[in-house]
């Protein structure tokens, strides 16, 4: 038997066990926790505009994210090769003289390394024209956002594509927390 109680606990009676009270704990309270104990995941983060910078990397932390910025693709390369990243989340128009994201992805994909040709990318770009987007996707990206885009369209495509980092927290409702003796 299962009862929920005014003050958000969980009565448990299990017949031949007793009874058991369980507290009910909004899985908001459990994001905020995961949050701060970096349990989201670490995305390599690559846009060369400071403006959509900030507003991106505030997002991504809100939601947990462990978040290395680059302004540009070069340093992102280095960083990718000497760290283990969950994600790599780049705009696809870069500064002039690099490469722009779809560069970024092609050489990824192509560095014969066995687990950084893998890793999931995102590409943020401000046009829905067919022909770029069937550009960034034969580059090897795994999905593409279009701008503008929100911190929870952002945050679902995420988890869309390293669902074993998604912190289980993050969902609205209620979780079940079970008191240690």
């Amino acid at each position: 038997i299962v009862r929920i109680a005014a003050n958000r606990c969980v009565v448990v009676k299990m017949k031949g066990h007793g009874t058991k009270i369980i507290k009910l704990v909004s899985t908001s309270n459990i994001a905020a926790k995961g949050a701060t104990e970096g349990k989201i995941g670490n995305i390599c983060y690559v846009d060369d505009s400071r403006t959509s910078a900030y507003v991106t990397k505030k997002i991504l932390k809100e939601y947990g994210y462990e978040v290395d910025f680059f302004p540009s693709a070069e340093p992102a390369v280095v960083a990718i090769l000497e760290n283990d990243y969950d994600l790599l989340l780049t705009d696809l128009t870069l500064s002039t003289g690099g490469m722009d994201g779809d560069e970024l992805v092609r050489f990824l994909r192509n560095s014969g390394h066995p687990r950084k040709k893998l890793l999931p990318v995102i590409v943020i770009t401000g046009t829905s024209d067919k022909e770029t987007l069937l550009k960034i996707y034969e580059a090897g990206a795994n999905g593409v956002l279009v701008k503008p885009i929100t911190g929870e369209v952002l945050h679902d495509r995420i988890r869309t594509l390293v669902p074993e980092k998604a912190y289980p927290g993050t969902a609205d409702g209620y979780a079940l927390e079970i008191p240690h003796a």
